[in-house]
């Protein structure tokens, strides 16, 4: 007997086609594919790090999603024209974002994008197709390509009079530049989007805003307006009934927990987050719970959970190829390395995060690292080097005015 379909993404699946087919056409495709669709078994990994049935022991899986990509594709272009098989993309590239299937989201939107093109009145698709082709380059860490998109969407939104749309460039073009670790400028970037809406009717997108305005204030160390923001778009969020960015939410409100060192409000936070995560198999968003869940058992000196929880981190971020993740994931495995003494271990781990913070211009999280190294460095009594390191994130972090870092460096440098 075939399985119900019963996860999020299938439900999701369906929301999307019924957009364009009738519900009995999809009943029937859907019957054609149901063996083949992601199947979410029933999991209990939010336990303090047993192994069984968890994503790292296989018990979380897909089954050649590429496979059914196609396979919808292929139905789609079959009963829609153009314009319909088009705007159809749209609508499925953005699911696979969402399970992180970037490369396959590329190619989807890449397609649109082509095709949008070759007529003036296919504009709307361009605008949308560029600006979904910049959120995965951000993802991918790609912020030439990413800012090249978003700007190409700018451009065709100008004369327009789209609110919403110029709202969505702006929005993209500080996520790239809050990734580079160029506060300020993200900040008034998300403010300028947020001015393009109605905030009464606009829930969706001012609630995405709010999220990226609670990151700069959480960067900065303003651990009261973080929340705020956050818990303003949590309960937007909650009443659309999106459940991917509570997820999102969730997590970072844990991370300002883990901050403010209130660690069983953190982990609870991510718990939240996880089994939303799971789900829904939202794979980015899980990826980024496990590295913090990691991150507070490393501070509270559990040394083996954090190395669990890294360790499952690691296997997502891989799968959906996130390089901001993975030089996170490096920098807790140099500081687990430091607390079982292996001080080489934890040198080549440490510099391998600056290393690729670096490639990806990444000053935020570079500024973290080198607290870590020079950490690192003075355990081991290398005057020069960690003198080094803490002066580079000193730097950092009084260019953004984050008072509570710049004191906690000149602790450590005293």
């Amino acid at each position: 007997m075939r399985e119900n379909i019963t996860t999020q993404i299938s439900e999701e699946l369906k929301f999307i086609l019924t957009k364009f087919f009738d519900e009995h056409e999809v009943d029937m495709f859907v019957q054609n594919i149901v063996e083949d669709i992601l199947i979410l078994t029933s999991i209990n990994s939010f336990d303090r790090g047993g192994e069984g049935n968890s994503f790292a022991s296989g018990s979380f899986f897909t089954s050649r999603i590429r496979s059914i990509a196609d396979r919808i594709m292929t139905f789609a272009r079959e009963k829609l024209d153009d314009n319909k098989y088009n705007n159809f993309l749209l609508e499925f590239g953005k699911l696979m974002i969402t399970e992180g299937e970037f490369f396959l989201a590329m190619e989807i939107f890449s397609n649109a994008l082509q095709y949008s093109k070759q007529k003036e009145d296919l504009k709307p698709i361009e605008i949308e197709a560029n600006i979904n082709l910049a959120i995965i380059n951000i993802h991918q860490s790609n912020w030439i390509g990413a800012l090249s998109n978003a700007e190409a969407a700018k451009i065709l939104l100008q004369g327009t009079n789209d609110q919403k749309g110029m709202s969505q460039c702006e929005h993209v073009m500080g996520a790239i530049a809050f990734n580079k670790g160029e506060i300020k400028n993200a900040k008034s970037m998300f403010q300028k989007g947020l001015s393009y809406l109605d905030k009464d009717k606009d829930l969706l997108l001012v609630g995405k805003i709010e999220i990226s305005l609670g990151n700069i204030y959480a960067s900065e160390g303003n651990h009261d307006e973080a929340l705020k923001y956050y818990h303003n778009c949590l309960l937007k969020f909650q009443e659309l009934g999106d459940k991917r960015r509570s997820a999102e939410v969730r997590n970072n409100i844990g991370m300002v927990y883990i901050n403010q060192k209130e660690y069983e409000y953190a982990l609870y936070e991510f718990d939240e987050c996880i089994k939303l995560g799971v789900e829904g198999r939202y794979l980015p968003i899980l990826g980024m719970a496990y590295v913090n869940k990691a991150m507070v058992y490393i501070e509270i000196n559990e040394v083996k959970l954090s190395a669990f929880y890294a360790s499952k981190a690691m296997d997502i971020c891989y799968q959906v190829n996130n390089t901001v993740a993975i030089a996170e994931i490096y920098k807790l495995k140099g500081m687990i390395a430091r607390k079982q003494f292996e001080f080489q271990l934890s040198e080549e781990y440490l510099k391998a995060s600056l290393r690729l913070n670096s490639e990806l211009k990444n000053e935020l999280n570079f500024a973290e690292t080198a607290v870590e190294i020079g950490l690192l460095y003075k355990e081991l009594n290398i005057n020069k080097s960690y003198d080094y390191y803490f002066n580079k994130a000193f730097e950092y972090y009084q260019s953004i005015d984050a008072k509570d870092k710049i004191a906690e460096i000149i602790g450590y440098m005293n």
